[in-house]
């Protein structure tokens, strides 16, 4: 053998032996760290994602909204056009009496000066409105016997969230449904056999927790959050 083929060889057999080297170093690190994670105790630290209040006893206010006065937007609000609205009608007494609702999303509207003409709320807490005409007569109903939640809530960890005004969202295997979408933080308000709100201290809590695609996915309990402030809309004053 001559000595180019024989110093090829011995390069072929160094390079196995230092990768047979290099993969027990690998596998003994490995194993010297899979050991050392087994023996540790659970962490009872808490979720780096989960929220911590800095005023958990802080009471929530209450926030009345009366965006309309006499059919024209109230101080400090302004108007942009939004087209037509389509099956509108409009609550008969009860806590929103006055208030129309139509389809697609537009949940709270207080009366514009012609008879067809709406003024709707975008968000409770932005001084803005969206002017519809109604596509058809504005029906009336009774809501003597209706108590509706808030029109939108601002919670502690920053999220501000709208009621939910139908429309397809997931679910999750605790059965609890979607009521207000947010924006500023992550997960919705849920609902389910218990309150919606828990107003049974000064400082009221909701569920707030993910959705899934398919309602039996498994999620973690639902986390409560202080309400910072409850935006209620009503007619007048």
């Amino acid at each position: 053998m001559n000595a180019a083929i024989r110093w090829g060889w011995i390069g072929v057999v160094l390079v196995f032996v230092a990768a047979g080297v290099i993969f027990a170093f690998r596998a003994t690190d490995t194993a010297d760290t899979t050991d050392a994670s087994s023996t540790a105790a659970p962490s009872t630290a808490a979720s780096p994602t989960a929220f911590v209040d800095p005023n958990p006893d802080q009471p929530t206010k209450s926030e009345i909204v009366v965006a309309v006065e006499g059919g024209r937007p109230a101080a400090g609000y302004t108007v942009e056009e939004a087209g037509q609205a389509s099956s509108c009608y409009r609550r008969k007494d009860g806590q929103e009496d006055g208030l129309a609702s139509c389809s697609a999303g537009v949940d709270v509207c207080w009366a514009g000066p012609e008879p067809t003409t709406l003024l709707c709320g975008l968000k409770a807490w932005e001084k803005k409105l969206a002017r519809r005409v109604a596509d058809g007569p504005i029906k009336e109903i009774d809501a003597s016997g209706y108590e509706p939640p808030p029109w939108g809530l601002e919670l502690a960890n920053g999220a501000k969230c709208v009621r939910r005004t139908g429309g397809s969202w997931g679910g999750r295997a605790d059965g609890l449904i979607g009521a207000y979408s947010c924006e500023g933080a992550s997960g919705i308000v849920l609902d389910g056999d218990d309150p919606l709100l828990d107003q049974s201290k000064p400082a009221w809590t909701v569920k707030v927790g993910p959705l899934g695609d398919d309602p039996t996915t498994v999620f973690p309990p639902p986390e409560k959050i202080r309400v910072v402030t409850a935006y209620f809309a009503k007619s007048s004053a």
